[in-house]
Formats: C-alpha cells, sequence, structure tokens
C-alpha cells in the first residue's frame, strides 16, 4: 500500500485537496476527523477527557466543546500536552485500523495536519505532498471559516513549523493560492502522475 502523507497549515486547504481526491475515488484518511469521532459522545477519547478534566470541557449537550478547548491548550503548553498525551494514541490506533480497510487500493491519502511537527506519521508514509500557501491565505480563511479570534490564529499558526521548514521537508508541494478550480486541477495532475509511477514501478 502506497500512502501518500498530506499536510499544510490551517488554512491551507487541507479538506478541499482531500474532497478532490475523493472524486478521483482516492482513499482517504484525515487524522481530523478521527479526532473528531472518538471525542464525540461516549466514544472512547470523549470518555478520557471527562475521567481526566470532569465536566469542564461539555457543552450544555454534554458534548466536547472544541472551541474552549482549542483556545484554552493554545494558551497553555501544559494543558496542551495533556491532551495530546490523552488523545493521540487513540487517533494513531484508529488510524492503522483504517489504512488496513485499504489494503487494495493503489495509494490513499493520509491527512496529517502536524506531520513534520510530531514525526509518528512519518514511518507510515511513502511520500509527502504538502499543500501551500501564504499566511495573509491561510489567515482569511481559517478567519472566515471558524470565526476564530485572530489572537488565536496567529498562536495555531505559530505553533505549527515555518512555511519554509514545510517546503524544505516536503516530497511534493501544491501551491494553493489561486481558485478551488486551480487546486482541482492541481489534484488532477498530482494523481495522474503518481498512478503512472506506481504503475511503473
Amino acid at each position: 500500500m502506497h500512502i501518500v502523507g498530506l499536510t499544510g497549515g490551517i488554512g491551507s486547504g487541507k479538506s478541499m485537496a482531500a474532497l478532490f481526491f475523493k472524486e478521483l475515488n482516492v482513499p482517504v484518511i484525515d487524522l481530523d476527523d478521527i479526532a473528531k469521532e472518538i471525542t464525540t459522545k461516549n466514544n472512547e477519547g470523549y470518555n478520557e477527557i471527562v475521567k481526566k478534566f470532569g465536566v469542564r470541557y461539555l457543552n450544555d449537550k454534554k458534548e466536547i466543546n472544541r472551541y474552549l478547548i482549542k483556545a484554552e491548550i493554545f494558551n497553555d503548553p501544559k494543558l496542551k500536552k495533556e491532551f495530546e498525551q490523552l488523545i493521540h494514541p487513540l487517533i494513531y490506533t484508529a488510524c492503522l485500523n483504517q489504512i488496513d480497510n485499504f489494503h487494495t487500493q493503489t495509494y490513499l491519502i493520509l491527512i496529517v495536519p502536524l506531520l513534520f511537527e510530531t514525526k509518528t506519521y512519518l514511518g507510515l508514509i511513502q511520500e509527502s505532498l504538502l499543500i501551500d500557501c501564504k499566511i495573509s491565505t491561510q489567515k482569511e480563511r481559517v478567519c472566515s471559516r471558524d470565526k476564530l479570534d485572530s489572537k488565536l490564529i496567529d498562536k495555531i499558526i505559530a505553533s505549527q513549523l515555518e512555511r519554509s521548514e514545510r517546503q524544505e521537508k516536503a516530497d511534493n508541494i501544491i501551491t494553493n493560492d489561486g481558485s478551488v478550480d486551480e487546486l482541482k486541477q492541481k489534484i488532477k495532475i498530482f494523481h495522474d502522475n503518481i498512478i503512472k509511477r506506481l504503475q511503473n514501478d
């Protein structure tokens, strides 16, 4: 199984890229989706958070208040580490289980937002694909999409690798400062090239 690790800073367009890969019938595993799934009510991650923190991070419906967690962990490195120690092993196990389901496919996309920062998933992939854009574009997109406070957006961006470092580490780079159609076209070209390459191996 050939696994492409797709990464990029917040607001770079990873989800849109994933959508286009799915349209090309390429399996996509997204760690953010796994994280949401395991922290939904009464799932394993949810239970671990409640066990450690009580009801502090639950809303009125007894669901995880993701905005509150996001706001607090980027102001408290110790708390961020505690959450990572709780949730990351569960995400990794769920990820391995999902990969097993696609073993007959030519290749799959594994979306790891912090691929180069954590290094946990580098051993699972054969190559990396960076969806890249200007920092100003990131901020505009996140502000529009998530309605987050600009200071929090700055903290999230600051917690990730510098753009130039990601570019240095990536095997492949798709620039996404243009239109949605441009991104779609670039994904198609990448897909066609990788299929051709894998067939020739």
